[in-house]
């Protein structure tokens, strides 16, 4: 619709403020995985469509399964000036995508589903000064070249990676200021801590693979810690938890390797209130667990224990 300066298809979700459903993004993860990470062309727009869009001189927003389009025709993307929110599924090198975004300073949310962008994006992220919103999850290739220039968006409040995090990257998120939510379908290493300064301060919300601890409390990255979501736990107690004190909801997946002892740790937690935990075979064989389950404040409890 032209007139609302808004034009989506079914190739994305978003939530009634216009920003991306990142738990729709999971969804469309996995299954992106299982079909090889190939695009589905069922709901792509043909390059007379795309011709009309790009004509659009009033559009804000674009929501488009662009997978069909050259990818050298997606510069075209960057008359589009007034745009503010981008959702856009691209297949292609990504040469074309990355010239693009460039001329779309004003960019305020950006979520991109691309097999085959890697370094191409390198050199234009760091434009995007506007950005709140920053899901590249759905990017496979692409590689943590890109995280000095993410460190550069002060204005980012979401950002969704596909690869692993380690200490390096943490210090280099630290840098923004206002980040709040921090996904990534990989691994998360908190080997080694900094100063305090290196702190994420503002995030409340972490979606991540699996976290390595080493020993390390997760409250010393992520003191202000709300909602920790794992698809893969090996055990709680080595996260040291009982230091989020703020931690408000706790959902885990293919807890296999979760003892008693780490599940006990939910005990320190005052302001948890909702914990989910899948898979935890090895939750319930000695009496700790008894003494774990006098958590007084927790109101939902979900547990899929594997007998």
């Amino acid at each position: 619709s032209s007139r609302a300066g808004r034009v989506s298809d079914s190739s994305t979700s978003s939530s009634g403020d216009g920003t991306p459903k990142f738990a729709g993004s999971i969804s469309a993860a996995a299954a992106a995985a299982a079909a090889g990470g190939q695009l589905a062309a069922s709901n792509a727009i043909c390059s007379g469509v795309f011709r009309r869009i790009v004509r659009l001189q009033g559009l804000r927003v674009l929501s488009c399964n662009a997978s069909s389009i050259p990818d050298a025709h997606l510069e075209a993307l960057s008359t589009l000036r007034g745009l503010q929110e981008l959702r856009l599924s691209a297949a292609g090198r990504g040469a074309g995508l990355a010239a693009a975004l460039q001329g779309l300073s004003g960019l305020s949310s950006l979520e991109l589903r691309h097999p085959s962008v890697c370094g191409e994006l390198r050199g234009c992220l760091g434009g995007l000064q506007q950005l709140q919103v920053l899901a590249l999850g759905l990017c496979p290739k692409l590689a943590d070249v890109i995280m000095p220039e993410v460190a550069q968006l002060q204005h980012l409040q979401k950002l969704a990676l596909p690869f692993p995090l380690a200490a390096p990257h943490l210090r280099l998120l630290s840098h923004l200021p206002v980040l709040q939510e921090l996904y990534t379908w990989r691994h998360i290493e908190l080997d080694v801590l900094g100063p305090a300064h290196e702190q994420l301060l503002k995030v409340t919300r972490l979606v991540a693979g699996s976290i390595n601890g080493r020993g390390k409390s997760l409250a010393a990255w992520f003191p202000g810690l709300e909602t920790l979501c794992l698809k893969r736990c090996s055990d709680l107690a080595a996260l040291s938890l009982r230091a989020c004190v703020s931690l408000q909801e706790l959902l885990a997946g293919e807890c296999s390797q979760l003892s008693d002892e780490g599940f006990a740790c939910l005990r320190g937690l005052r302001a948890l209130q909702r914990s989910q935990v899948e898979g935890a075979s090895q939750v319930g064989k000695r009496q700790t667990f008894q003494q774990a389950m006098h958590i007084d404040c927790i109101a939902t409890l979900s547990m899929c224990v594997q007998c």
